[in-house]
């Protein structure tokens, strides 16, 4: 089920073993002045450590959800 949001904005960001840079690309879009967003971020099955990677860099960040 798809939670409804009331953010102004959804930044979408898919991830196929991007391990080596997903940390990178997750701190941009959180470091943003503009904060009424939610970032989705979609890991397409990958293979390396990208799963992990994200949950150590979104942890509980309400602005946050990887699928």
């Amino acid at each position: 089920m798809i939670k409804k949001t009331t953010s102004k904005v959804t930044v979408l960001m898919p991830a196929y073993n991007a391990g080596k840079y997903i940390a990178e690309a997750i701190k941009s879009v959180l470091q943003q002045t503009f904060t009424d967003f939610q970032l989705l971020i979609i890991n397409d099955g990958s293979t390396d450590d990208t799963e992990e990677v994200i949950r150590m860099n979104c942890g509980e960040k309400p602005q946050t959800k990887a699928e």
